[in-house]
């Protein structure tokens, strides 16, 4: 959530002993971009479903990044749409999952599951 929230990622870690995976996490580019882009924009909560949230923040290229949240202790199923998140005329969209560098759907709406007190963060493009 800090790169929705155009914060400044701050580790409280010594990170001369961080694992792999955690550092592939604080190097990944294509979260780095959504937290500095040049809009300055922060994101907002768009809609809530029991404990599902879906946030968006509009960047600077016209796409959007969206955080898929869940604050449950159960993994479930998140789901929105392009006009939900405002970016509605477009002829086809892209998903992109931010976290794993993979393409989820390529229509008007998307859903994938997220896990328990997790996060998914995805970028649409209109095309």
């Amino acid at each position: 959530m800090w790169a929705m929230l155009a914060a400044p990622l701050m580790v409280s870690y010594d990170l001369t002993k961080i694992d792999p995976a955690s550092l592939s996490y604080l190097e990944n580019k294509e979260v780095i971009a959504v937290d500095q882009d040049p809009a300055g924009i922060q994101g907002t909560l768009v809609s809530s479903s029991g404990n599902g949230e879906v946030w968006v923040k509009p960047l600077a290229d016209g796409s959007r990044a969206i955080a898929l949240l869940n604050r449950g202790s159960s993994p479930m199923s998140i789901s929105t749409t392009a006009s939900a998140v405002g970016m509605s005329g477009f002829a086809s969209y892209t998903w992109r999952d931010l976290w794993s560098h993979r393409t989820l759907a390529g229509g008007g709406s998307v859903s994938t599951p997220v896990p328990a007190d997790g996060t998914v963060l995805l970028r649409v493009f209109g095309r």
